[in-house]
Formats: structure tokens, sequence, C-alpha cells
């Protein structure tokens, strides 16, 4: 037992070594090669025009062309084949396939798909574990970690040609709320935690880099745990400055020193009128109340807000300091794929962004409970995801609609809200 658990430890130092030179090796290129914004409506453009085929590709080669993909017994159980999923999305399209899908019990729960428990159906049942839905034909740069809000995080891989698909919708989004050129700040943390680390590196690719990045976790623990992550996170700043991306070091600012990150707003508005803040709700609360306490007017500053739904009562207290706000959504395992329209019905009002993956809303019993609600089932459309979804139910619930708001991104053709 000694030897197979010495001989596992070596292979993944070994892997973890080769993920890092390919990180090292892409991140140049990744820096250098920023994107305009007609790049990125260009992009979302021809994502929307191809996503019908790009799921045919990804279900052909990342499920029925990949022996080990959890999806194989329940597709076979439904009995459909390939060809049959090519029929109905040419002749009912790809929700109205996914419903079909889902109906006939191809889906998997939020617990399956975080590998807590195996997949059950029809008296059977398959184990699985948290990287049976790894998409297995990417090429992983970095890993990171799931939050964990709702159990144990989970290990999530990543691909940076994804993260900039992802930077592309950031774009568009922030171009639709006038934020492309303002000065901005994060604070969000370091790896394991991948929120800084991304939001970080995607603005980079569209030549925005932050000018502070605040993170309430310590950015220069080197304990053995924590070591490779935190050594990635330097050297990537590192890295970017050798490049010309001027990357910030991570600062170490906890929540209850919320005060430092609204002088930084405070600051940024006397010298440039606006500035533009990432962070969860609850911390963008936490900013806006030590402005309150210091005096300070936070006029002009704009928060994006995610990580959390957006409250009447929290918003009505961000907004009462002057500031404003946008909301965005999205979950490690597939990136943002939610982006705050700019001409809300309210706070939490998003374009989901189907050129990245489909979604359809299905009734679903809350564990425990008798109350039923139109649970999230998403499905990735793309090569590079970090996992292969296919009707996989999230933990999030919502009101689905497809409507004409007349914001910029509903005009690029993203009308799902």
């Amino acid at each position: 037992m000694t030897e197979v658990a010495d001989r596992k430890t070596i292979v993944g130092i070994v892997d973890d070594l080769l993920m890092y030179a390919r990180f090292a090796y892409g991140l140049p290129n990744f820096l250098r090669n920023t994107i305009t914004l007609e790049d990125a409506r260009r992009t979302v453009k021809q994502l929307l025009a191809e996503r019908e085929a790009n799921f045919l590709r990804l279900m052909e080669r990342g499920v029925y062309g990949h022996p080990q993909s959890p999806y194989l017994p329940l597709l076979e159980m439904a009995g459909c084949e390939f060809g049959d999923i090519e029929n109905l999305v040419r002749e009912k399209g790809l929700e109205s396939t996914l419903l079909a899908l889902r109906e006939a019990d191809v889906y998997v729960t939020f617990e399956e798909c975080k590998g807590r428990r195996p997949i059950v159906r029809g008296g059977r049942e398959f184990p699985i574990k948290a990287n049976s839905f790894n998409n297995p034909f990417l090429t992983v740069h970095y890993y990171s970690e799931s939050g964990g809000s709702t159990g144990v995080g989970t290990r999530v891989q990543h691909d940076l040609d994804h993260l900039a698909v992802i930077a592309a919708h950031e774009m568009i989004t922030y171009d639709a709320h006038g934020v492309v050129d303002l000065p901005k700040a994060i604070w969000r943390g370091v790896l394991p935690d991948g929120s800084g680390f991304d939001n970080t590196l995607r603005l980079a690719h569209y030549g925005r880099a932050p000018q502070e990045w605040f993170s309430p976790f310590y950015p220069y623990d080197f304990r053995p745990s924590q070591f490779k992550y935190r050594v990635s996170s330097l050297l990537t700043v590192m890295v970017g400055r050798m490049v010309g991306a001027a990357l910030p070091w991570p600062k170490y600012v906890k929540v209850e020193d919320a005060s430092v990150v609204a002088r930084w707003a405070a600051d940024s508005i006397k010298k440039h009128g606006e500035c533009y803040i990432a962070a969860p709700v609850s911390r963008a609360l936490r900013v806006c109340i030590a402005a309150e306490e210091e005096g300070l007017d936070l006029t002009g500053t704009v928060f994006r807000i995610a990580g959390e739904p957006a409250t009447s009562a929290k918003v009505q207290r961000i907004t009462s300091t002057g500031a404003r706000i946008f909301t965005t959504y999205g979950f490690s395992e597939i990136g943002r794929i939610g982006m705050g329209c700019s001409n809300p019905l309210e706070p939490n009002d998003l374009h989901l962004c189907e050129s990245i993956c489909a979604m359809i809303p299905y009734e679903t019993r809350v564990p425990a409970t008798d109350i039923k609600v139109p649970a999230f089932n998403f499905t990735s459309l793309l090569p590079t995801a970090p996992l292969i979804l296919l009707n996989a139910e999230s933990d999030d619930y919502g009101i689905t609609e497809t409507r004409s708001c007349g914001c910029p991104l509903g005009d690029l053709g993203l009308h799902t809200h």
C-alpha cells in the first residue's frame, strides 16, 4: 500500500510540473495577445452561430467517444445513440433536445456532479468520482478549488483558451455598463481560490489589468499545503510584468478592514471621477458601510457583484452611498455564464451566455421538503469547458424568459434572461 501511495504521489507531482510548464509557456501569449471590443463581439456572435454544432461535437467526442463518460450508461438506458441526438437537434433544436433527454432521465443532480453520491437510475447504481465529469481533452493550465459553499470544495481544471472566451463575454458586458476603461480593483482571493486569479487574468486579456488586487486570504502563506498555489499566483504576476502586463501584487485585506477598499475607491473617484470594484455582494456591502463610517462619498463607484444573490436590502444599502451595481453569475466548473443586463428589470436580471452553455429549467423537488422549484440544468457547449456537463443540475433556480431588452448584450443575440 505504501508503494502504491508513493507511486501516486510521484505521478501527481510529475503531472503538476507538466501542468505548470504548460501554463508558463502559454501565459505570455495569453497576456500579449490582447483582444479589442470588436474581437470580443465577433467571438460571441461566432459562438452563437455555432452552438448546435459545438454541442454535437462535444457529445460525439467527449461523451460517446469517451468510454469512461458517466453519461454513457444513462444514454444507454434511454436507448439514445449519437445519431438520435443529431436528428433531435436538427428537427427540434438544442433546448428541445435537452428537454427530451432530461425527461428520459439523462441528467445528473448537483450532488452527483460533485461526486458525493453515485448516480442511481431505474434501480441501477453507477459509482462516480468528482473528476468523472472532467473534460478528458482539455489542455489543463492550472487548478483551482470550487468554493464549497454547500459542502467540501472540489478541484477544478482550467484552460487559458476557455478563460479567453469568458474574457470576451466579460468585455462586452463591461462595455454595456460603461466600465471598460475605469480604474479597477478586485477584492477576491488567491489560489486555490481561483476568483481573484481568474478576474485578474481576464481583465489583462483585454488590456485592462486591475490597479489593485485585494485578497481576503493571506497571499504569502507558504506552508506546504499552500506553497504551490501561492508560488503560482506570485510567479504569474512576475511573468505578466515581464511581458508588459501590469498585473498587481495581491494585498492582504481582511473582511473587517473594508475601509482600505473604501479609501481606494474614494481616492480613485477624486482622480478619475469613477472606479470599478469586483467583489462578492457581502464584501461590497462592507465597503459601503465602511465608507459611511468614514464619511466617504462613493458616487461614481461601480460594483460588479457576484457570489450570492443580490437581495433588495443589500442593493439598497450599497446604492444609498451613491454607488451603482451590476451582477454576474457563474461557478468554477463552467465559468461566468450570466452577465448583468444594462437595462434590467431588477438587480439579478442576467443574460445567459448561450454561446458558452445551454440551460433548461426543470421542476425539481427540494430535498427533505415538498417544495418544487425550476432548477437550472446546464450543458457545456465548448471543447474548452472544464467539465462536460449534460443536463447537470446546479443548486440554483430562478425565473427564465426570452425577451428583447434593448441593451447591447441583447443586440448581440443573448436573448435569454
